[in-house]
């Protein structure tokens, strides 16, 4: 089984970081396109999925904070 060998491990990296084509680096490595195409979409998707959360961890820090800005401006009225 391929999964996880320092040759596809590379060849997603190469792929993901240097925009270069699945093609030509299934040749390269001597991988399967289809190997190597799932590959590379397990490790957008798990950057995908990061991004989702921690999108929704910023709305929510941005909520927070407009709460605590409202409560700063209430405490300062009444003062």
């Amino acid at each position: 089984m391929l999964n996880n060998t320092p040759r596809l491990v590379q060849a997603v990296y190469m792929v993901s970081q240097h925009g270069l084509s699945i093609s030509d680096i299934a040749e390269t490595y001597q991988i399967s396109k289809q190997a190597l195409y799932r590959a590379v979409r397990a490790h957008n998707t798990s950057h995908a999925q990061q991004l989702n959360k921690l999108h929704k961890q910023r709305e929510k820090l941005l909520q927070q904070l407009a709460c605590l800005e409202a409560n700063i401006e209430q405490l300062k009225k009444g003062c």
